[in-house]
């Protein structure tokens, strides 16, 4: 089983959660305890004068450093010739 790192707090989870919720039990049964998955990770940077942030839903890292990150996605995406976009 592997290590879990949560930022999620809520008891109750919303239903825009609830996908990434099943997703993160799915990595937490189905890989071995050389995985850790952190969810909910916040980023920053300085680009140009200002400043982006971001969050990534899923960082999986195994005890020889190597990372995978997933952007998950619920419900239908927009697909126009070489661009897949969420509509919310």
């Amino acid at each position: 089983m592997a290590r879990i790192v949560s930022a999620t707090t809520e008891v109750a989870p919303s239903p825009a959660h609830r996908g990434e919720l099943a997703t993160l039990d799915l990595l937490k049964t189905g890989l071995g305890p050389e995985f850790t998955v952190y969810h909910g990770v916040d980023w920053t940077r300085a680009h140009e004068r200002r400043m982006e942030y971001g969050e990534i839903d899923f960082v999986v890292v195994n005890r020889d450093g190597r990372i995978l990150l997933i952007e998950q996605k619920n419900g239908p995406l927009v697909e126009s010739g070489a661009v897949i976009e969420k509509h919310y």
